[in-house]
């Protein structure tokens, strides 16, 4: 026999101790430790691994989270929601779209489309609307057409869709009079079309002893741009075809020349003006100092006030004038720092070898636009259209667009940057670098996959 609390051990004679658990049982989240059943430490198993959940150190089983975004996956190692590999399910199917293996998804493409890092986008040489081609280009099938289907499809100054083809009014020649020979789009309705035209006289094509005065007339009449006699007197300011002339007790002559209004040697540039006109004339002038009329440290400024005499401001040539608001500074400059100066100096934004050269606008911001050699082979730049909204500060205001469309029935017909769909060349995809590309394509010089 063995005394109390103790058991044979197996061999003759052998005794040892009973454990003290040996008849305990805890519940799921406890250990049995001396006999007693205590609480185990957070994350350990105690039972609850079974239930898939794990021991918050409480004595209670808590269930593990498996709920992640799309995008992303539930490690049962870690316990935690991490990045998917790419091209995986994880949630995104559901949206139509793929893992992107940077714990989003990405949206599968149609095959006009691309990927810009956040949404899909017509591919260059592709669209949605008529809105994604140049002018004189209509959108058919997701792809640009030459041509156009309506007049909004037509976005060059005074165009309207013509039997498929956008045309102005004056691409008919309808100013056959010799004296006016020149035509003007107008957006004066005629005959059902929503644009119209005026012919103009040129200085060659009035007669002897006659001058042409293309400021007056009706518009859509031949006679819109009239030949006036060239007088040396005159009555009233509109008896003087000279430009910016007025007449001055019986002779026509510029404000300038007559009225010499600008004697203060800080200022002594006269310039004829058709604005904030004095005296009842039809045209006025304003001063302003030049680049040898300011003093030593000091440079001749853009903003003027019409008829001043300081009407040219003397700014600091260093640095520009000093400011506390954007309203103390010239047009197309703004306050940098206590400083007047102009965006494009100043901030020199415009990086986009496709758009490289900025331009300052009135308002004091700026627009980065492309140039006749800055855009690709098979491109050109599109400058602003007469009615159509642009943004100002984008990188896309003058716009690198497809120069034209050719036909195809397979992609050996198009150029190696460019892909056959639906019987027309369309772009392939954008890129900035092989990686951004199929295995079998690389990123060409024009920012394009090709094959390789």
């Amino acid at each position: 026999r063995c005394p109390d609390d103790y058991e044979s051990d197996g061999t003759w004679g052998g005794c040892k101790l009973i454990d003290p658990c040996m008849n305990v049982s805890c519940p799921d989240a406890q250990k049995c430790v001396e006999g007693d059943c205590v609480n185990c430490p957070l994350g350990e198993d105690c039972g609850c691994f079974e239930d898939d959940a794990f021991s918050n150190g409480d004595g209670i089983c808590e269930p593990n989270v498996h709920e992640c975004d799309p995008g992303k996956a539930y490690n049962t190692e870690t316990r935690a929601c991490e990045d998917c590999v790419e091209n995986d399910d994880c949630g995104c199917f559901e949206e139509g779209g793929y893992a992107d293996g940077k714990g989003g998804c990405k949206i599968i493409c149609k095959d006009w489309e691309y990927w810009d890092g956040s949404q899909c986008v017509p591919a260059v040489g592709a669209c949605n609307t008529s809105d994604d081609c140049v002018s004189g280009n209509y959108c058919l099938d997701h792809s640009c057409r030459p041509g156009c289907a309506v007049d909004e499809d037509c976005k060059g100054s005074y165009e309207t869709c013509q039997n498929g083809v956008c045309k102005t009014p004056c691409d008919d020649n309808p100013c056959t009079d010799p004296r006016y020979p020149r035509c003007s789009g107008s957006s004066t309705a005629v005959d059902g079309n929503k644009y119209g035209y005026y012919c103009q006289c040129t200085s060659t094509s009035c007669g002897d002893g006659y001058g042409c005065d293309a400021t007056t007339g009706d518009r859509n009449t031949p006679d819109s741009g009239k030949c006036k006699p060239l007088v040396d007197v005159c009555t009233k300011d509109s008896d003087c075809l000279g430009h910016s002339e007025n007449c001055y007790n019986g002779v026509c002559a510029t404000p300038c020349d007559y009225l010499k209004p600008c004697t203060d040697p800080k200022y002594p540039n006269c310039y004829n003006t058709s604005v904030d006109v004095p005296d009842g004339h039809d045209y006025g002038y304003y001063c302003r100092c030049t680049s040898t009329s300011c003093g030593s440290g000091y440079k001749c400024g853009d903003s003027y006030d019409r008829h001043q005499a300081d009407a040219g401001s003397c700014e600091t040539e260093a640095d520009g004038l000093s400011c506390t608001s954007d309203s103390d500074c010239d047009s197309y400059e703004k306050c940098y720092d206590g400083i007047c100066k102009k965006p494009c100096d100043h901030l020199t934004p415009c990086s986009n070898p496709k758009y490289p050269t900025c331009e300052n606008t009135s308002s004091g911001n700026y627009v980065c636009k492309c140039t006749s050699s800055s855009c690709g082979s098979g491109y050109k730049c599109e400058t602003w259209t007469s009615g159509v909204s642009h943004d100002k500060n984008s990188a896309d205001s003058r716009l690198c667009k497809v120069l034209q469309t050719e036909s195809c029935t397979t992609d050996e017909d198009c150029s190696a940057e460019k892909k056959c769909r639906d019987g027309y060349c369309i772009f392939r995809d954008v890129c900035t670098k092989d990686a951004d590309c199929a295995s079998n394509e690389r990123c060409s010089e024009n920012g394009y996959c090709v094959i390789k």
